[in-house]
């Protein structure tokens, strides 16, 4: 351990750690008489410490912030995904939202068993607390798991059930409404071609609209593609918002004969 430096009025100790084994209250105790006397010789009226700091053990030793390639988690993603609640977005979509995440933050399979789960909620975390240890630990098992449970292959049938009973309330915005009905429409009748795709799109979006004063005035425009439905009704919906708040006035009609040729 080498002797304290005065700089900018201060004395700054200049340690070298000898190990654990000299990290005693004996060798801190005779540290410290040393520099009481030296510092009595020399007449220095420097505050001194009490005594010298030492560095951290290796245990403690600050982890970097690169990526690794192992089992250990890194420590400052670039990029993540949005949480996963099995509602509001459809698993294939935030399966490659994950993934995308995964390329750019440089994630192992080993890492993505450990990651994957700390953004599921609600339902999709409930089902992935039921899996078995080995289909938790195996990527391709946890990816496969989740398909089956949110996008199983059904009868079209039962997308058409879920066309005709989807309303507005259960997604945050139009765009995602937009988008489930799309989806749900392809699945419903995958042989029709894109144009008609299309049109039955904009006819179940429109009547998945919550209020119907928006519904009548998007009909009557006549959208051709399911982006102008959306447009339109948020253009809509913005001007009957604005209706609503403008306050009521009285017409002739509904002002007392009095009121109308009174004098002040």
């Amino acid at each position: 351990m080498s002797p304290p430096r005065v700089l900018g009025g201060t004395i700054r100790y200049e340690s070298t750690y000898l190990g654990d084994q000299y990290d005693t209250p004996e060798v801190t105790r005779a540290w410290d008489a040393f520099v009481t006397v030296r510092d009595k010789n020399k007449g220095s009226s420097q505050t001194r410490l009490s005594s010298p700091p030492r560095p951290l053990p290796r245990a403690f030793k600050p982890a970097d912030d690169k990526v690794t390639h192992s089992g250990k988690l890194p420590n400052k993603p670039i990029v993540t995904p949005i949480c996963f609640d099995g509602k509001q977005m459809e698993i294939r979509d935030w399966l490659s939202q994950f993934e995308n995440c995964r390329a750019i933050n440089l994630w192992t399979d080993d890492q993505c068993v450990k990651i994957l789960p700390t953004f599921l909620r609600a339902q999709a975390l409930q089902l992935y607390n039921d899996m078995t240890l080995i289909e938790k630990g195996d990527y391709g098992s946890l990816i496969k798991f989740l398909i089956q449970k949110f996008d199983p292959i059904q009868d079209p049938g039962v997308y058409l059930s879920q066309l005709h009973s989807m309303t507005q309330s259960s997604y945050k915005s139009l765009l995602q409404l937009s988008s489930a009905v799309f989806r749900l429409v392809c699945k419903a009748y995958p042989s029709i071609d894109s144009d008609s795709k299309q049109k039955m799109s904009i006819q179940y979006f429109i009547d998945a609209l919550s209020d119907s004063e928006v519904q009548k005035q998007v009909r009557r425009l006549s959208p051709k593609t399911l982006a102008e439905a959306v447009d339109l009704a948020l253009r809509e919906e913005s001007y009957v918002t604005l209706e609503k708040k403008r306050p009521k006035t009285q017409s002739l009609s509904e002002v007392e004969p009095s009121d109308q040729f009174s004098v002040g």
